[in-house]
């Protein structure tokens, strides 16, 4: 692996995020020694004092262990099990010697189907299956194979089949109090492929992004791996900080500003009207695009009228990326981008690239399940569904967390984001209390783009049947109890 840094924006930082990212996404196997001070500050022409301090940095982080006259190891456990190296006789390390583009990957490393079937699934964002309209998908389904079969043997256009992109239009149209094209659509293979895409096509080396912190950890792995520096700006109660927004633009430069301000992932906030406006103004001024990703507005816990980001916006600064699977199905993998002019027009061209076009039998049944208005009938049902959930999770934390445990109360959606005290370790409680127990959360860390948070977690509780809330949520505050004595009786007495 070669590492590379830049001098301009903090050597020490850069290292440290290089050995981070690649020791969290496991692509360094436990125990393994990193270069010396001595050859790594001569590899990248700095003071061994800088490599010094960083090592510092990550062994304060408890990601490796310092041995004096030994050297620097990796300390972090493998989340998955992995081949015996012994018993392959080392048969691998020849692939060392090929470098790679992958900067992150910590979400695909965490991300875990077989581990997520097992107890209690706190992890994903989704409903529990039985609660999407399955049925009626089916006969959805049925019909459009019945009535045209030829689309199971016929390639999709690049950009998308017509019928889906008129629907997905119509739709947003009506929703999101703006006028859309079905010229302006792309359908995509989930909303994942699409921050991919964008991430491809206008990101690269050297390149400064900025994210709202914290955020959805596929999308801190769809622009990180193009090289990009990522700016963090901190959420406040009704969106991110304006203020330091400005700052951040006037500092940097950006190319593009990341938001999810139709609920935020993780922390449920919506980010009021007002700020829609002066963010935009922002962009307009700096002339940077804006990436709104938009998994599940229509979740959101309020009466007043909705406006998505992009119906601010007359000019295409937005790109909107538009979710479905999350609503209708996760196994459709489905989702749409709309924008305008030469973006829209490059996004397709990477579309070309990446898979010539997605399924034509998915976007015709996402066509089918808006035509036919079973997308908001659904909606509207996984809202009454999670507002039920939702009371019973607050009933059982406000009679069983300890009070050391806090939490912010989202304006919808189905996650709650936690916060531990700060000399707890997330990682350390999941790895060591929770998943021996078979319940699954998402590490808070994950969803910072620079220097992580250790000490918080995203609790999704949609996935659970409405009688496994009550014992997920139980076995949660007893094992962090557990964690909590015992952290203090090793404090007390350490070996």
């Amino acid at each position: 692996m070669k590492i590379t840094v830049n001098k301009g924006k903090g050597v020490q930082n850069e290292i440290v995020a290089y050995y981070r990212e690649r020791i969290l996404s496991e692509q360094f196997e436990q125990g393994e020694k990193l270069p010396t001070v001595r050859s790594l500050a001569s590899a990248l022409s700095v003071s061994p004092l800088t490599v010094t301090r960083a090592y510092n940095k990550l062994a304060d982080e408890q990601l490796v262990r310092i041995v004096q006259g030994s050297g620097t190891f990796v300390m972090t456990s493998p989340v998955h099990e992995h081949v015996n190296r012994d018993s392959q006789a080392n048969r691998y390390d020849w692939m060392l010697t090929i470098d790679d583009n992958l900067r992150r990957t910590q979400f695909a490393a965490a991300f875990s189907v077989e581990h997520l079937t097992k107890g209690y699934n706190m992890f994903t964002s989704l409903m529990y299956w039985e609660e999407y309209p399955y049925r009626q998908i089916r006969q959805l389904l049925d019909k459009i194979v019945e009535e045209h079969p030829e689309i199971l043997f016929q390639y999709s256009p690049v950009s998308g089949d017509t019928i889906a992109k008129r629907a997905v239009a119509d739709y947003l149209q009506h929703r999101g109090n703006f006028k859309v094209r079905g010229a302006e659509v792309m359908i995509t293979s989930g909303s994942q492929q699409a921050l991919n895409i964008i991430a491809r096509t206008f990101i690269k080396p050297g390149d400064t992004v900025l994210m709202e912190t914290p955020t959805f950890p596929g999308a801190i792995d769809a622009f990180q791996n193009q090289g990009c520096t990522i700016c963090s700006i901190p959420m406040e109660a009704d969106g991110i900080d304006i203020t330091l927004l400005e700052q951040a633009v006037e500092k940097h430069r950006p190319k593009l500003l990341y938001l999810t301000p139709n609920l935020n992932n993780p922390t449920g906030i919506v980010t009021s009207d007002t700020k829609r406006e002066m963010i935009l103004d922002v962009a307009k001024n700096a002339q940077m695009l804006i990436v709104e990703d938009d998994p599940w507005s229509e979740l959101i816990d309020r009466r007043q009228p909705f406006k998505l980001l992009k119906a601010y916006d007359p000019d295409g600064h937005v790109i909107l990326v538009k979710g479905f699977s999350k609503l209708v199905g996760p196994g459709f993998r489905v989702g749409a981008v709309i924008a305008q002019g030469t973006v829209l027009n490059r996004l397709i061209t990477a579309k070309a690239n990446a898979d010539l076009g997605s399924p034509l039998l998915t976007q015709r049944l996402l066509a089918e399940i808006v035509a036919t208005g079973l997308l908001e009938q659904t909606a509207e049902k996984l809202k009454v569904t999670i507002k039920e959930k939702q009371a019973l999770l607050m009933k059982t934390l406000q009679s069983d967390a300890p009070e050391y445990l806090k939490w912010q109360m989202p304006d919808g959606g189905v996650n709650l984001w936690l916060t531990l005290p700060a000399y707890l370790n997330t990682d350390t409680f999941l790895k060591a209390y929770c998943h021996p127990n078979n319940l699954t959360m998402l590490t808070g860390r994950l969803c910072y783009p620079n220097e992580p948070m250790y000490n918080q977690c995203r609790m999704s509780f949609s996935a659970l049947k409405k009688n496994e809330i009550e014992p997920a949520v139980k076995l949660f505050c007893q094992l962090l109890k557990n964690y909590h004595s015992d952290y203090h009786r090793d404090t007390i007495n350490p070996l």
